[in-house]
């Protein structure tokens, strides 16, 4: 069960994340997202545990060394995991820019212009039968 004190930093944390007034940013070795603060940071991520069938997200507490000073679970099962899981897809949008990108991607498509780059990375011609 999550504590009234994680409680009232995730309900802060989702309201000032819907507003756009989170720099969460990706971690790029475990799929996790961070939010750094003036002393601390705070980071979400999910699992899954096989035994018990169950979804969960996890936060981690670290202090300005980056050693971790508190971590607390959410499994699926209890009353505020639909809550923690906004969180953790808020924080994935805002980290990847996702809101961005859709904007960004609408634009052209609405545009009269054909739509989609050659991929620039592809430079082989091996589909050419000469």
């Amino acid at each position: 069960m999550i504590s009234p004190d994680y409680a009232k930093l995730v309900d802060l944390l989702v309201d000032r994340t819907r507003r756009g007034e989170v720099n969460w940013k990706p971690m790029s070795s475990t799929g996790d997202y961070v939010v750094y603060f003036e002393t601390f940071s705070l980071t979400v991520g999910t699992g899954f545990d096989s035994h018990e069938q169950e979804e969960w997200i996890i936060f981690k507490l670290r202090s300005d060394t980056g050693k971790e000073i508190d971590r607390f679970l959410v499994g699926e099962h209890e009353n505020s995991f639909s809550t923690v899981a906004e969180l953790f897809a808020l924080a994935r949008r805002k980290a990847h820019r996702i809101d961005e990108a859709l904007v960004v991607i609408v634009k052209e498509l609405e545009d009269s212009k054909p739509v989609g780059k050659e991929d620039p990375k592809d430079t082989s011609d091996d589909d050419l039968p000469f």
